[in-house]
């Protein structure tokens, strides 16, 4: 039995002499330098082979992309490299300057996403806004309406113009029409409000970043915001959200209409 425990410690104090000797705290600076760089160059020369730059398109799925969360569909996009696997060989210096240079072109956001207008944050601060008065439309009063109206862009206000026209004049009453509403705009929400998270917090992350060198990674990357998505689409999600809501507004304001006046005609009697 005592032999027993004693081989048990001897195994124990090997295992921790050699978890000292492989440990970076036991290694001096420019030795984990060294690993860190080997490793950072080893690393790059594997993505610059499995994404060849040059090659023939690669068809990459729609819900594969980070814009498939803005606007699902089912069609294909090309990207400029193509897919392949093989032994690990060193790219020469011009290859790796062509690598980051495509790579920072594809960064790029086109002509047609809110990246490239500038409106990405101020679209994700719209449909957080529009989130939280969808929850409760009753407690959305004239005040926060017309802050709502003047956060909108005109393309937008273009939009809802033309979608609300001889749509205020009737009452709005009919249940089955609010249900159905409610239902459409949860279901718009659901995939368009964590898109509208993420671009606040990955704006959050990247100006903690420039005001702190030793801030912690970003947990949210740029390709599941705003950014990339198309502006026409998701003006057109929001002028729905719009319409829908302000429907609901009319109908809760309907509802409690009728029942202040129900109560009226109750205390009369």
């Amino acid at each position: 039995m005592v032999a027993e425990i004693q081989q048990k410690i001897f195994w124990q104090k090997q295992q921790v002499k050699y978890l000292k000797q492989t440990s970076l705290w036991s290694c001096t600076f420019d030795a984990v330098v060294s690993l860190l760089a080997r490793s950072v160059f080893t690393v790059v020369a594997r993505i610059k082979h499995v994404f060849l730059v040059g090659g023939e398109s690669y068809p990459l799925p729609r819900s594969l992309s980070g814009s498939a969360a803005v606007y699902p569909s089912s069609d294909t996009v090309s990207l400029p490299w193509k897919v392949s696997s093989g032994p690990l060989v060193l790219p020469s210096k011009h290859e790796q300057g062509g690598f980051l240079e495509t790579s920072s072109t594809l960064l790029a956001p086109p002509p047609s996403t809110l990246g490239a207008t500038a409106l990405a944050l101020h679209y994700a601060n719209l449909i957080i806004v529009l989130e939280k008065m969808i929850r409760s439309p009753r407690a959305v009063g004239a005040d926060a309406r017309d802050d709502l109206y003047g956060m909108l862009t005109a393309s937008v206000r273009g939009q809802l113009r033309a979608r609300l026209k001889g749509v205020g004049r009737g009452a709005a009453r009919d249940s089955g029409l609010a249900v159905e509403w409610r239902a459409a705009l949860a279901r718009i929400a659901e995939w368009l409000g964590p898109v509208a998270h993420d671009t606040i917090r990955w704006q959050g992350e990247r100006s903690f970043e420039r005001r702190s060198a030793a801030a912690p990674r970003a947990n949210v990357l740029l390709l599941q915001t705003l950014y990339f998505a198309n502006r026409v689409k998701v003006e057109t999600a929001v002028t729905e959200l719009l319409v829908g809501l302000n429907y609901l507004w009319r109908f809760e304001r309907e509802m409690s209409a009728l029942a202040l006046a129900a109560d009226h005609g109750g205390l009369r009697r």
